[in-house]
């Protein structure tokens, strides 16, 4: 079974109650269970879960925007050469859209274990190599493997600005892109308009990059109907120190 059937079979009886923070649903075995609506462990071990939820019920869609802004800077005869880091992999969405669009070289990472297990299982043939790492305490082997990989590509979906990747993950990351290499990622609306994300605004919006593209879509709906929008924006490295 493809994700993508697995999510459409449990979306079809899954309840989603945002203010006990969890879904129910049934197992194939027509047992009922749940898990928590942020609980993104419990999520990405049952295939298809997360994208019953988030893609199927609440309309996710920060992974196409992504992508699909990535590539209007992009020629489709340089993607295959690029080499794409996704950071925040989660079960694999955005490499999926790159893949499609010929990005043939992705690699993901994520602080969540079962991200490695959910993206080897459900999107293997849209990442080459995909680990566990925590950005903020980069082990020897760690280090060593994000440098080899030398991307010139950095995908960050939904996570500037909901809470998932600090400031200083940030800095690791441009650290690791070279001059005239690319930083896509979404973030939320009101990025230099909100004092938490201050020091996120400063340098996304600072001499370290140069914006190329920016596009307002769809981020997703909340379990109530309320409409999340974010901005995709993909910014090149000038070589500036951060």
């Amino acid at each position: 079974m493809t994700v993508a059937e697995a999510a459409q079979r449990i979306a079809a009886d899954l309840e989603i109650d945002e203010q006990d923070d969890v879904v129910r649903w049934r197992d194939e075995g027509g047992q009922p269970r749940q898990t928590g609506l942020h609980d993104y462990a419990g999520l990405y071990a049952v295939q298809g879960l997360y994208e019953a939820v988030y893609v199927v019920r609440l309309e996710g869609r920060s992974p196409q925007l992504l992508a699909e802004t990535l590539a209007e800077v992009v020629p489709e005869a340089e993607r295959a050469g690029r080499q794409v880091l996704d950071v925040g992999a989660g079960t694999g969405a955005v490499g999926e859209h790159l893949h499609r669009l010929g990005f043939s070289r992705v690699a993901g990472t994520d602080l969540e274990p079962m991200s490695e297990v959910a993206v080897r299982r459900d999107r293997g043939q849209a990442y080459g190599d995909a680990r566990t790492l925590d950005l903020l305490q980069l082990g020897g082997e760690d280090e060593r493997w994000l440098r080899g990989l030398a991307p010139t590509v950095v995908t960050v979906a939904a996570a500037v600005g909901f809470g998932h990747l600090p400031a200083e993950a940030l800095h690791v990351l441009t650290g690791l892109l070279p001059a005239g290499g690319l930083l896509a990622v979404t973030v939320a609306r009101d990025l230099e308009q909100e004092p938490a994300l201050a020091a996120h605004a400063a340098l996304l919006c600072g001499p370290a990059y140069v914006r190329r593209a920016e596009r307002v879509g769809p981020h997703r709906a909340t379990a109530s109907g309320e409409r999340l929008e974010v901005a995709a924006l993909v910014l090149e490295r000038t070589g500036t120190p951060a």
